[in-house]
């Protein structure tokens, strides 16, 4: 387990470096005549890729942090649908409705209380734009 997490990282740093040369990618790939050929889409998926792993890492500490409570919980996924959406390739919109399903099959109703409780006018703004 501890490889894969290893070998996970290191491609995910790498990831920035390889978009960053793209040109010299391409370039070389036409130099040695090769068959790969790399489109602009499959570039543009690499550096939405890279993208991915931050979001997820500031959510993630968020929620573990140590003041963290089922609202700030709430508000923390919320935001990171919110940035999800906000990307526009397949990846981000299946890990969104990935992460949506996975959220509903949480006791909600708990949370609505709490939501409520906390601040009503908020929470009934927030219904109303999910209806």
């Amino acid at each position: 387990m501890q490889d894969t997490v290893c070998i996970s990282s290191l491609i995910l740093l790498s990831l920035p470096t390889t978009y960053r040369r793209k040109t010299c990618i391409d370039n070389t790939l036409i130099d040695l005549n090769s068959a790969i050929k790399f489109s602009q889409e499959e570039f543009e998926l690499l550096h939405s890729i890279q993208k991915s792993p931050k979001i997820v890492k500031m959510t993630v500490k968020a929620l573990c942090r140590r003041d963290a409570t089922l609202l700030t919980a709430v508000a923390d996924l919320k935001y990171i649908l919110r940035k999800l959406n906000n990307q526009k390739t397949s990846l981000f919109k299946s890990l969104a409705e990935a992460l949506r399903k996975r959220i509903l099959e949480r006791p909600q109703p708990m949370t609505a209380i709490l939501q409520y409780l906390h601040n009503p006018e908020e929470y009934f703004k927030e219904n109303a734009k999910t209806r």
